[in-house]
């Protein structure tokens, strides 16, 4: 596994979907890796903006215990017990497992219209372009630039899922700078859940004028359930 290669890892350590040994020999490569250190920090302010808008629920109060078991281990040293650099990233990586609770809370809570996802999109550099979140409950899929190049004269970027054994399908275009709604139909929010993945690839201004990819792929990533 090139670990030191991969900054997805960075980001799906700090939403907690690394699990299991993955975690375990990510956490190890923290201690010796200042730069993936950093991939860790640069992750924790970007995936902050996914928080913003959500309305706070009281939670159960089994889901803070858990919340404190995956924070506060017991009977466990080293990593946390000896490392003074560590307890900086603890500390934030504890803060985002705490607000990115809420989503847990509120699939619990109302677990009918379906779960959050975000996809992160990165090139073949592993440099992050775009997060994208949906929101099924409320048909709504948001696009957040993070660092992406100019596309060109009269070129865009364009989203597209990939279902499994189908076509891709287009989402829309994608901002070069903040966010973009892009609403789920009821035609997308099918195909979007046979998708395990996104894709952009880059299109003339307007888009595709094919209803598929025309261009060179770009970006892409896995859908991950938050």
């Amino acid at each position: 596994m090139a670990i030191e290669q991969n900054s997805d890892l960075a980001a799906e350590y700090v939403l907690g979907t690394l699990q299991g040994t993955a975690r375990l020999k990510f956490e190890h490569l923290l201690r010796q890796n200042p730069a993936m250190r950093q991939r860790v920090y640069a992750w924790e302010e970007r995936l902050f903006c996914l928080t913003e808008g959500i309305t706070p629920v009281k939670p159960r109060k089994r889901v803070w215990k858990n919340i404190h078991k995956r924070i506060n281990p017991e009977k466990k040293t080293g990593l946390w017990g000896h490392l003074g650099w560590w307890r900086g990233v603890g500390v934030a990586t504890s803060m985002m497992l705490l607000v990115l609770s809420v989503y847990i809370i509120q699939v619990e809570i109302a677990p009918e219209p379906g779960l959050p996802t975000v996809a992160i999109l990165s090139d073949k550099s592993s440099q992050a372009g775009w997060v994208v979140q949906t929101s099924l409950d409320k048909r709504i899929m948001t696009a957040q630039a993070l660092t992406v190049s100019d596309p060109g004269k009269n070129k865009a970027y364009e989203l597209w899922m990939l279902p499994k054994g189908e076509a891709p399908k287009s989402l829309g275009l994608l901002p070069l700078k903040g966010k973009r709604k892009l609403d789920l139909t009821d035609e997308r929010l099918a195909v979007l859940k046979r998708s395990g993945a996104l894709a952009v690839s880059l299109e003339p201004a307007g888009g595709s004028p094919t209803g598929l990819p025309t261009g060179p792929v770009l970006y892409q990533g896995k859908i991950l359930i938050i």
